[in-house]
């Protein structure tokens, strides 16, 4: 096995060494027989496909930058057929593409969940689990144990998140529209009875 790999090594350096010199008359056998060569070369890997991928996992394990930057030139060169490939692929699979959406989902949630809160409030799941854990799981608002998923309350203006609500405090903070004034004046009225 080792004396293979040897000799093939030899063989590669030799053939990079005599690039250049590699004469017409080969050239041109190779252009006569390209269609049995390349049967040939089918054969082999269906022969040996386990052999082939493993060489090829370690060649990409052992150069990453290569495969990167092969990956990168052949999006450049090939944007349009990507393009439009991915574009029938879309059309043709649509009904697959939204099971395998809805399957992910469901076994992602914390992730799904984590991609939400990022996206509206700029916090992590990370931090609405601490804001859950440092309000012992009620309401910041009427102090009440969470049932069902709290709602993340924050500024409209200047997006900071304040904290956790149940759903009818943010709901009533929502009707007065976040205002101060309005928040006061309701208060005056219930007062009033």
């Amino acid at each position: 096995m080792i004396d293979e790999a040897i000799k093939k090594a030899r063989r590669r350096k030799s053939y990079l060494a005599n690039k250049d010199k590699i004469s017409k008359a080969q050239k041109e056998h190779y252009l006569r027989n390209r269609e049995k060569i390349l049967e040939g070369q089918k054969k082999y890997y269906e022969e040996n496909k386990e052999k082939v991928r493993d060489t090829q996992k370690k060649y990409e394990i052992g150069h990453p930058e290569v495969i990167k930057r092969a990956k990168k030139n052949y999006k450049l060169r090939n944007k349009g057929k990507i393009k439009e490939y991915n574009k029938k692929y879309i059309s043709e699979h649509k009904e697959q593409r939204r099971i395998n959406k809805r399957v992910w989902r469901s076994k992602n949630k914390d992730k799904v969940k984590n991609q939400k809160l990022r996206m509206a409030y700029k916090i992590t799941l990370d931090d609405f689990n601490m804001m859950l854990g440092k309000q012992n799981n009620c309401c910041g608002i009427c102090g009440e144990k969470f049932i069902g998923i709290p709602c993340v309350d924050h500024d409209h203006q200047t997006k900071e998140v304040r904290g956790l609500l149940c759903r009818k405090c943010n709901s009533g903070m929502g009707g007065l529209k976040d205002d101060p004034v309005l928040l006061f004046r309701a208060l005056e009225w219930i007062k009033r009875a």
